[in-house]
């Protein structure tokens, strides 16, 4: 009876994965159509400028880090040969 079971659910299975898909696949190829290009693209832009604008920054921040670690670094070259004078 388990066997039988499994045999049917495979069946299924096989059967969603060979029509079911493709059909869903095609129907959404069908009403896809239906889509504004000029705003898909104006969305698109909108994502390239705040990934422009986010990657300025980006750089901007580590420009800063760098500059506030070189600064620690000579601080601390500074400390290290007072104290080597004492």
């Amino acid at each position: 009876m388990l066997f039988e079971d499994a045999m049917i659910f495979i069946g299924v299975g096989i059967i969603v994965f060979l029509i079911a898909i493709p059909m869903w696949k095609l129907f959404q190829l069908l009403n896809s159509k239906h889509r504004d290009p000029v705003k898909e693209a104006k969305i698109r832009l909108e994502v390239a400028k705040a990934d422009a604008e986010a990657a300025k920054l980006n750089k901007e921040a580590e420009k800063v880090y760098d500059d506030i670690y070189h600064d620690i670094m000579i601080d601390e070259e500074t400390t290290n040969n007072d104290r080597r004078r004492v």
